[in-house]
């Protein structure tokens, strides 16, 4: 019986349920729509943003190419106007008369003839060295001039009085005193400025050696010379 009133009662307030919910205003449908719109439009927006931010930031991103220097060959401009013999003087350690034979248009045999070495600082020595020279690459060139750098190597004799000790305090060998008489490597490093108006070049140089007879010991000279050449 309960249910069957249960029932009546709920079939009789349905329809004023019904009626009663509110209604959505069609204005607000309208405004609605064009919200979703809107998004649309932002959405696509986006989307062919992104589709080309990838490729900017690649480009952004991407590393700057760089290009190796690769210095020219020195070739006949180590030598001034291509000549081969060349003779001169040199200021420092040593003090010299030095010579130039170059072999091939960058490479070449120089020696010299002259006093101090690069072990003995405080004492006159008589000194003598050869060295093979080679110039790789061209540094810069005018009209008028050509830089090549070189570096070579060589032997030095050098004869100092008795009581003459190396700068670098070394290693006697068994048997042996200083003496007088010295043998030694070199390994000459300089730059070369050869003129293109005269046959006149100019050069600097560092010169590590290594003293071998009678004592193991390390010397750096360095000189700066002139040569002419004929």
């Amino acid at each position: 019986m309960r249910v069957v009133v249960v029932g009546l009662l709920f079939a009789v307030l349905s329809p004023s349920v019904a009626l009663a919910a509110p209604s959505v205003p069609t204005s607000w449908l309208h405004l609605d729509d064009a919200l979703l719109d809107e998004v649309g439009l932002l959405l696509g927006d986006q989307q062919a943003q992104s589709k080309h931010t990838p490729a900017v930031k690649a480009a952004d991103e991407a590393p700057a190419t760089t290009t190796a220097v690769n210095l020219a060959p020195a070739g006949a401009a180590a030598t001034p106007q291509g000549r081969q013999f060349g003779i001169g003087l040199e200021l420092g350690y040593p003090v010299a008369l030095t010579i130039k034979y170059m072999l091939q248009p960058d490479q070449g045999i120089a020696a010299g003839l002259g006093a101090f070495s690069g072990f003995v600082y405080n004492h006159s020595s008589v000194t003598v060295y050869v060295d093979y020279v080679y110039h790789p690459h061209l540094l810069t060139a005018g009209e008028a001039f050509a830089l090549t750098w070189y570096v070579g190597g060589g032997g030095q004799v050098i004869i100092n009085d008795r009581f003459s000790t190396p700068w670098v305090p070394g290693i006697l060998y068994s048997g042996f005193g200083y003496g007088s008489v010295w043998f030694a490597a070199r390994v000459p490093i300089g730059v070369n400025l050869a003129l293109a108006q005269a046959p006149i070049e100019v050069f600097l140089e560092a010169v590590p050696s290594v003293l071998v007879f009678p004592v193991v010991s390390f010397g750096v000279g360095g000189s700066i010379g002139m040569r002419f050449y004929l």
